[in-house]
């Protein structure tokens, strides 16, 4: 199976999703409150601008990666050389592997210290969402291509799913937040991604494909979440968890 092929594969298992979810949108305004049909059409309106972006970046890497010599002598292999030289002077890092797990942290607990457009639950759900498709469109591209790791380990190199996980909480982030919230996380998720390549566990290409998948989770996560309002019954209820004061200092409150 050519490279063309599996993206092709990926690109319309993504797009499925999203026609599923906007067809449930269409279907639920017409009985939803007009402020809450409001809020999801701007939710559908956010996505145009990044996720172009985001499907530009995976047809370009694909056809990229297509010419594996073009690739590693044209674009990955210098960056790959300049970024590990580094190694010599501050050695090898592991924080990555956590690192990456921050953005969709700081998506769900964000929102017990300020205003969010959703509570608690929902953006549990929607976080899950979001993991689950960029979990399936990574790992259906890791052992479909299997490329070969710059540092020569394995052969499940492309696409970075470190990455993919930093940035799909990162939108995640700016959409539901947006401002200064949001570029602190795509700051963060630009450093995961430079730490991947600094350890030689990805090329650039590896890195760029994982952030694109990553965007393009974030907003299926969202788009689902009117299927699952039905599923399990939620309209017209709301609940919120936030932070009081106590004696003891702080504590939670749940309210439903």
């Amino acid at each position: 199976m050519t490279i063309f092929a599996v993206v092709k594969r990926l690109l319309g298992f993504i797009l499925s999703i999203i026609l599923l979810s906007g067809s449930l949108m269409a279907q639920e305004a017409d009985t939803l409150s007009r402020r809450e049909a409001l809020k999801l059409k701007l939710e559908s309106e956010q996505f145009k601008p990044r996720v172009a972006v985001a499907g530009g970046l995976v047809f370009v890497t694909g056809a990229v990666i297509a010419g594996e010599r073009l690739t590693r002598d044209g674009l990955d292999a210098p960056i790959r050389d300049a970024i590990v030289s580094l190694q010599e002077d501050w050695g090898k890092t592991r924080i990555d592997d956590f690192a990456q797990f921050v953005p969709t942290a700081g998506y769900l607990g964000v929102g017990l210290f300020t205003e969010s457009e959703h509570n608690l639950l929902e953006r549990s759900m929607i976080a899950t969402n979001s993991t689950l498709v960029m979990t399936a469109a990574v790992n259906a591209l890791k052992y479909t291509v299997r490329r070969l790791r710059p540092d020569g380990s394995t052969k499940n190199s492309f696409p970075s799913g470190h990455t993919a996980t930093a940035f799909m909480g990162a939108e995640l982030v700016m959409m539901e937040y947006g401002g200064w919230y949001g570029i602190a996380a795509y700051t963060f998720a630009t450093g995961v991604g430079l730490m991947r390549m600094y350890n030689n566990r990805h090329w650039f290409s590896d890195v760029m494909a994982g952030a694109a998948i990553g965007v393009l989770s974030a907003h299926a996560g969202y788009w689902l979440l009117p299927l699952e309002r039905r599923w399990f019954k939620m309209e017209g209820k709301s609940s919120q968890l936030t932070v009081v004061p106590s004696a003891g200092g702080l504590a939670l409150a749940y309210t439903f």
